[in-house]
């Protein structure tokens, strides 16, 4: 009886006040319209277009060629999103929001990720499929795991690897210091963003990118311009099937954990335990997955992204990593979070 007056209560509201609960249900309700307005404004660089001052309507209209209509539309949209701000003379201005971590050129833009997260679109519209049969939809990032060998999967995934690992690249020298590292190899390093940045920040530092073949050749052109490629050595190889490069007193393995399943991280751990020297470290770079089931976080929706893509994939808690660090000789763990959903595990041999 008492949900039933509840319910006639709530209905009797006037006007359109809306409670909490309605507000985050009809939010969830068209949160793919949100994600696919962002995704436009990032592919027509919109937000960098108003870092400079603010625009009337006018000026926005002839920078993108928009019509009236769905310019206002959009507008509205961004307003209510709180990604811009219409001002008192009628002219919209980015919110310290947008201009933080949506502006091309800043440390903290987001704008790869958003495209990394939009490209995933279509394959999500599939997702009672994937639920069901937990078979990954989308080919383009999921070609290492079937050993594709299509050049354009290969070039396509390791673009957006490139593109979206800059900040947390950065951030990992920024939280943890490498002083007492010589010679670093980033395990599936992609086309070196991390050894970049690490030779770079430290000018002792040595670093090794182990990667497959077809990437570690992308790898070489993109480090071909870059001013200190004689300090990074590419080297190629299978993680699972390959031995190891040797010479290497710190490992690290930056977003790799979440692809594979608990026994194929106990098989990488193990024999990266077996590469390094006494004292030496082990590095995981990831998104994890909060301890807490009742309240999962974030690394829920990556985990869903995981889903997408890979066949053994999700995020894995601190716990579960620090069991398996644990069960394979490691010692000395320590935690550390960087920037928004990343955090760092040391642990030493």
């Amino acid at each position: 009886m008492e949900s039933i007056l509840e319910e006639k209560q709530i209905s009797q509201k006037s006007g359109l006040e809306y409670t909490d609960e309605e507000k985050h249900i009809f939010s969830i309700i068209t949160g793919f319209f949100k994600s696919k307005i962002l995704a436009t404004a990032i592919s027509i660089d919109f937000f960098s277009y108003m870092a400079y001052r603010p625009r009337s309507i006018d000026e926005i209209k002839s920078q993108f060629n928009i019509p009236n209509r769905p310019l206002r539309l959009f507008l509205d949209s961004l307003v209510h999103m709180k990604l811009i701000s219409l001002n008192n003379d009628n002219k919209y201005q980015n919110t310290g929001l947008s201009h933080r971590y949506l502006v091309k050129g800043k440390l903290s833009n987001l704008g790869d990720v958003v495209e990394m997260f939009d490209s995933l679109y279509d394959e999500f519209g599939d997702f009672t499929e994937m639920l069901f049969n937990d078979v990954p939809k989308n080919k383009t990032y999921s070609y290492f795991f079937e050993n594709a060998k299509e050049e354009t999967e290969i070039s396509e995934y390791s673009d957006q690897m490139h593109r979206t690992s800059g900040s947390p690249a950065m951030a990992l020298s920024e939280f943890y210091d490498f002083s007492n590292s010589k010679t670093i190899i980033d395990i599936g390093g992609g086309t070196g963003k991390a050894c970049m940045n690490l030779v770079s920040q430290y000018a002792h530092l040595n670093c090794i990118l182990f990667d497959l073949p077809a990437v570690c050749e992308k790898a070489q052109k993109e480090l071909g311009n870059f001013w200190l490629s004689h300090r990074i050595n590419v080297h190629s190889g299978d993680f699972f099937k390959d031995e190891l490069p040797t010479g290497f007193d710190t490992a690290l393995m930056m977003r790799i954990t979440h692809d594979w399943s608990i026994e194929q991280i106990k098989i990488l751990f193990k024999k990266i335990y077996n590469s390094l020297p006494e004292g030496g470290k082990l590095m995981v770079y990831e998104t994890f997955k909060s301890d807490d089931r009742k309240n999962p976080g974030d690394s829920s929706m990556v985990s869903l992204l995981l889903l997408t893509i890979s066949p053994n994939g999700e995020c894995r808690t601190k716990a579960e990593i620090k069991e398996i660090l644990l069960e394979t000789g490691f010692s000395n763990i320590e935690f550390l979070h960087t920037i928004y959903i990343y955090s760092v595990i040391v642990a030493t041999k």
